[in-house]
């Protein structure tokens, strides 16, 4: 970066990710939370960890410790909805929140262990 007195020069271009996963062209309805859309090939890859020379060196390490974390979750635990007083379900709103990469607002959910052995191995996890 080159600092002058009124302003500041980027030696290098920064890319605009949210234009990028909003462009209609390649992201069909870019403002609804859709991870299945990636289940198309012809969908490109979202670009949360940069391109090209400068792209995130620790990738595959991200992408490996979500996919263990994820998993652990699902052996472990039954995921389900928590009810209401009126005993509906109370289910997510589907809001999102724009940040650098698009998040879905906080919602609350049932978490329970599939057996006791499934809750002690938890407990006893580091």
């Amino acid at each position: 970066m080159i600092h002058t007195t009124d302003s500041i020069y980027l030696r290098e271009p920064l890319c605009n990710a949210w234009a990028i996963t909003h462009d209609e062209t390649a992201y069909a309805n870019p403002e609804a939370f859709d991870p299945d859309r990636y289940l198309d090939p012809s969908t490109p890859p979202s670009p949360v960890f940069g391109w090209g020379r400068r792209r995130c060196p620790g990738i595959h390490f991200a992408q490996g410790s979500l996919f263990i974390t994820i998993a652990s979750i699902l052996m472990a635990f039954d995921i389900g909805v928590i009810k209401d007083d009126n005993g509906k379900d109370v289910l997510p709103s589907g809001k999102m929140i724009n940040a650098m990469v698009l998040i879905p607002e906080r919602f609350v959910f049932k978490l329970t262990p599939r057996s006791a052995s499934h809750e002690e191995l938890v407990r006893h996890s580091s």
